[in-house]
């Protein structure tokens, strides 16, 4: 048997090191490798479902003359899953009358940086959404509106939430939401 010097040793131990961290990047280029990609880039917990969640308003607008913002708050019921889910980005939402028949245009995006959040089973997320006053649109055709439809993002299935009342343009866009953040939103 060949005795290997000191020096011999640390290269080959070097060599090995090398190809042991080599490992996971050439599975990655190895066929069947974007399925992993894949799985790496989902989020961690499903996205929420209009199902699981409760949409409701936080009282304690904040008013200026041209406009007020509401806290949007969505909580996590578990009532179908019973897990965790996720949000990212933005609610949907548009204003309509007591018959639930919309009014006026769909919310407007404020652009503002958003993250994924995870909400478990009772806790609470929140969006801000803004009602612009008609009178400060332009050639708004103004409209009343009873409450709001609001949607998850990626969601077709909605949530209505009455028993308020605004003024909105018929013709305009006169709502707009912020992303979701993590926690209670109201003040």
């Amino acid at each position: 048997m060949r005795h290997i010097s000191r020096t011999g040793r640390i290269v080959i131990a070097a060599a090995i090191t090398g190809a042991v961290a080599m490992l996971p990047a050439m599975a990655l280029a190895a066929p069947g490798a974007s399925a992993v990609r894949q799985a790496r880039s989902l989020p961690a917990t499903a996205p929420c479902r209009s199902a699981d969640v409760v949409v409701w308003l936080g009282l304690g607008p904040t008013q200026g003359p041209s406009q007020t913002a509401y806290p949007l708050e969505i909580t996590n019921t578990g009532a179908v899953s019973r897990d965790a889910c996720s949000l990212e980005g933005y609610p949907g939402a548009i204003a309509i009358n007591s018959a639930a028949r919309r009014v006026g245009l769909p919310a407007g995006h404020l652009t503002a940086a958003h993250h994924v959040i995870t909400l478990r089973v009772g806790q609470t997320a929140n969006a801000t959404i803004i009602i612009r006053s008609p009178g400060f649109v332009s050639g708004c055709h103004r409209a009343s509106a009873a409450g709001l439809e609001v949607s998850l993002p990626g969601g077709t299935a909605t949530q209505a939430i009455y028993n308020f009342s605004f003024a909105v343009c018929a013709n305009k866009v006169s709502l707009d939401v912020l992303p979701f953040h993590a926690g209670v939103g109201i003040p």
